[in-house]
């Protein structure tokens, strides 16, 4: 799958998508890389979120607060018919 850039220094590429055997719930997996110039973006998502530090610091707020690169497995479980993730201003 192709990544998706959704702001810049940010990418994330979509990996697996399953219905669950909960009705109407879902898991939806991507891997998420951040430069240490990308902004922290204030969000929420419709369930839980699994997240597992591939590479680069473990201290994080949704933003890269190294100086390397950083990446994230991102495993997330939410209502099949809501986008697994919301901006927040």
């Amino acid at each position: 799958m192709a990544p998706a850039q959704p702001a810049p220094g940010l990418w994330r590429t979509d990996l697996r998508e399953h219905d669950l055997s909960v009705p109407g719930r879902k898991m939806i997996q991507n891997r998420v890389e951040l430069r240490p110039e990308a902004p922290a973006v204030r969000h929420r998502h419709p369930g839980e979120k699994i997240i597992y530090v591939l590479e680069g610091s473990k201290v994080q707020s949704v933003r890269n607060v190294g100086t390397d690169n950083a990446a994230e497995l991102a495993t997330y479980f939410v209502e099949s018919d809501k986008p697994f993730l919301v901006v927040v201003d």
